[in-house]
């Protein structure tokens, strides 16, 4: 790759294997090494705003992923990567402008816009989606205590857990556990204890195996606390996401509503205004006003 730096796919998994691990001093200098040679151009642009991103730094990821997504409006990493972005800060009516049905679903869900996301939601192709549909579904769903309905979803989609598995096997390689915390809070909604124990079981091989390879990230250890809080173990809980903001996590909301587990818990609510104050920072870096949630409208 070195040689060849406009070889992009090579230099775009160094750059996500770099921060994997949260090695960001790496993931700067190729960065750099290679914009000395090709200059600033829109794949620049996609690594220096995922980077940011994986820093925490919202709004310089913000104004760097603008700049890519506009250069490549179809290229669906640059668009994933920018939606996050804009959820973290808060920016939902911007999210549900996002190419990828599951974003918007989320957006349209924290707006309280139900009649909307509901019809995001029935057009999603759960076969042909990735793992991510299927966390931000259970998300959706999850919040609105509507869990019986995922586990619809899962069996008519893929006749169950096991399935469902084999289809969308988290591997070492992964970043976190995705869509396995929300699934299993959705499962232990609608009374499906059996098949929570094994998406829990799913869960602790996926990230165990990858701390085996020293994946080391805000969001690893955000799923870490996701495992906790599903456990009832608050004390590990907090501890895992504190060391998420201490890594890099900033974000105004919870997308994933499991945490409700922990709403009456002083010590994780703290850790969780961390999170809430540095992702309001970053909103003022962008000129942006506080961020206040939106009640419902449907």
């Amino acid at each position: 790759m070195l040689r060849d730096p406009m070889y992009r796919p090579a230099f775009n998994n160094l750059i996500q294997g770099y921060l994997g691990k949260s090695e960001f001093d790496s993931s700067d200098a190729l960065i750099t090494r290679v914009e000395r040679i090709t200059g600033v151009d829109a794949a620049i642009h996609q690594a220096r705003g995922s980077a940011d991103f994986m820093k925490g730094e919202l709004a310089s990821a913000l104004r760097h992923l603008d700049i890519a997504l506009e250069a490549n409006p179809n290229a669906s990493i640059v668009s994933m990567w920018h939606a996050y972005v804009l959820l973290q800060l808060g920016e939902l009516d911007r999210a549900t402008a996002n190419s990828w049905a599951p974003i918007r679903l989320i957006a349209l869900g924290q707006l309280g816009d139900i009649e909307a996301a509901d019809q995001e939601l029935n057009g999603i192709d759960f076969q042909g989606a990735t793992g991510r549909a299927i966390r931000h579904a259970a998300d959706y769903l999850a919040a609105a205590g509507r869990g019986a309905d995922m586990v619809a979803i899962i069996d008519d989609e893929f006749g169950g857990i096991p399935a469902l598995l084999e289809t969308f096997r988290m591997t070492e390689g992964a970043y976190g556990s995705e869509y396995l915390g929300p699934l299993a809070y959705a499962y232990r909604q609608a009374g499906r204890d059996s098949d929570f124990d094994v998406l829990m079981d799913e869960m602790e091989r996926a990230l165990s195996a990858q701390e085996s390879i020293g994946i080391d990230n805000w969001y690893h250890w955000y799923c870490r606390a996701q495992q906790a809080a599903l456990k009832g173990d608050a004390g590990a809980a907090t501890a895992y996401l504190q060391r998420a903001v201490n890594e890099g996590l900033a974000s105004v909301i919870f997308i994933e509503p499991l945490f409700e587990t922990m709403a009456d818990n002083a010590a994780f609510q703290a850790v969780a205004g961390q999170m809430v104050a540095r992702a309001q920072q970053e909103r003022a870096a962008l000129g942006l006003p506080r961020y206040r949630a939106a009640p419902a409208t449907n």
